[in-house]
């Protein structure tokens, strides 16, 4: 179950392993989906990590920006799911922007639920949290740094103990039935 032509465009935003990407691509069945981070590798021609890396977090802010300042021409008139990476929202401008081309979805986790997932993958694709010894502490930190910013967001769904077809499934029945929704489901902030 994808969007179909009466749901409008999606925005995921959400932390880092809350499943942007992955709900992303099986929410854009009939529609196009498009991945900010994706963007970015292209452009630049390199890996987030070796961004990160070789050019820092300011740079690579700066890369993303960018990005998110052209997908309006982009996306044209298209229904389409962008997926962002964890931190695009920290830029009120990217905020601003995400809210102009649809419907934004935070993607939320439990830490523990974030924690299992980012030690399923490499700290290469997390490189925020590849400096650091302590993982909980960091995405703790992170997390809380960032909520204030997810909060903008039309509304959240906890993907913790949904596999990615259920979260699919939550997200396009809000999408189509506004108020109507399952308690993974709330309009109410993080």
């Amino acid at each position: 179950m994808g969007l179909n032509s009466r749901t409008p465009s999606v925005v995921l935003i959400g932390f880092m392993a809350t499943g942007k990407s992955s709900v992303g691509a099986a929410l854009a069945l009939e529609c196009r989906f498009i991945d900010t981070d994706v963007l970015v590798e292209d452009a630049e021609k390199m890996s987030i990590h070796d961004i990160f890396l070789q050019k820092g977090e300011k740079a690579f802010r700066e890369f993303e920006r960018r990005e998110v300042s052209k997908l309006r021409a982009l996306v044209g008139n298209d229904r389409c799911v962008i997926a962002t990476g964890g931190g695009t929202v920290i830029d009120s401008g990217n905020m601003e922007k995400l809210k102009m081309l649809g419907q934004v979805v935070c993607l939320q986790a439990t830490l523990d639920a974030i924690l299992a997932r980012s030690k399923s993958v490499s700290n290469v694709t997390r490189p925020l949290l590849s400096a650091t010894e302590d993982e909980r502490v960091a995405i703790e930190n992170l997390l809380e740094n960032r909520k204030v910013y997810y909060e903008d967001a039309d509304f959240c769904v906890d993907t913790s103990d949904h596999k990615t077809e259920e979260v699919v499934s939550m997200i396009v029945r809000q999408l189509n039935c506004p108020g109507k929704f399952s308690e993974a489901v709330s309009l109410t902030r993080l």
